[in-house]
């Protein structure tokens, strides 16, 4: 890793202009600095984990600043931003600005939309991750991944008719041999049964107490009619790791 960093080092000195040398080495920075942040409590370099991050950010916005119209630049930044949510209290909307560039950049690209509305999801913004899950699934109709986060995002949203739309889609584009068409349906099934208890739930609350002096007594009925059943993934670090990397930084100042 120091090998990496340092002729990577090296070869911006040489030609400062080169956004991937820019980008790469970004990347190696905000490699190492996690790397440190998991390191024994007595490395004596864990220290200079927010000093990495610091590097890694700026080595992304330079590339950025080279080649504007670039969106693999907007992307670089992006990630490295989403890397740090949870540690700097910007870092949501500045990876989300990000990402907006990229997709100017290059709006026909779907994978931008799925990590822009990823970073909506983690969020908790799931009125934006929905919207933007919703262009993707226009953008790029035939994405079984597509549909199946539009689908998470609605029932986060207590959608559940639209969420079930967006789970029978991704079935129908996915492999029914699949782990994930399992993973799919079994969600799905899951979620029909919620549906089919609310639904229940709902309709005994809807029923009127009839007044005694109205109606005899004996024209009540002694059962009520049971209601008509409904019918019908972003790759984090280890958590462990992640909570490490997150508490090592959390001093590191805002970018």
């Amino acid at each position: 890793g120091i090998d990496v960093y340092n002729y990577q080092q090296e070869a911006i000195t040489l030609n400062p202009y080169m956004e991937s040398y820019r980008r790469k080495f970004s990347a190696t920075n905000m490699t190492i600095a996690f790397a440190l942040s998991n390191a024994k409590a007595d490395n004596p370099d864990k220290d200079k984990v927010p000093t990495l991050v610091q590097q890694g950010i700026q080595e992304a916005r330079v590339a950025t600043v080279l080649n504007p119209p670039d969106s693999t630049n907007w992307v670089n930044l992006a990630r490295v931003y989403s890397t740090l949510i949870g540690s700097v209290d910007q870092a949501p909307q500045f990876a989300v600005d990000a990402y907006a560039q990229a997709i100017a950049n290059a709006p026909t690209d779907p994978i931008l939309r799925l990590e822009m509305g990823g970073i909506f999801y983690r969020t908790k913004i799931y009125d934006q991750a929905a919207l933007t899950f919703e262009q993707l699934v226009t953008l790029k109709s035939n994405w079984p991944n597509a549909y199946y986060n539009l689908a998470i995002t609605y029932r986060q949203r207590q959608e559940n008719d639209k969420a079930v739309a967006a789970y029978l889609q991704t079935l129908s584009l996915t492999d029914s041999t699949s782990p994930d068409y399992i993973r799919v349906k079994s969600e799905l099934e899951d979620l029909q049964r919620q549906m089919s208890a609310k639904n229940a739930a709902q309709q005994k609350q809807r029923v009127v107490p009839v007044q005694q002096s109205d109606v005899n007594t004996q024209a009540i009925p002694n059962t009520l009619v049971s209601p008509t059943a409904s019918t019908g993934s972003a790759v984090l670090p280890n958590r462990r790791a992640q909570d490490a990397f997150n508490k090592t930084i959390q001093s590191s100042p805002t970018p």
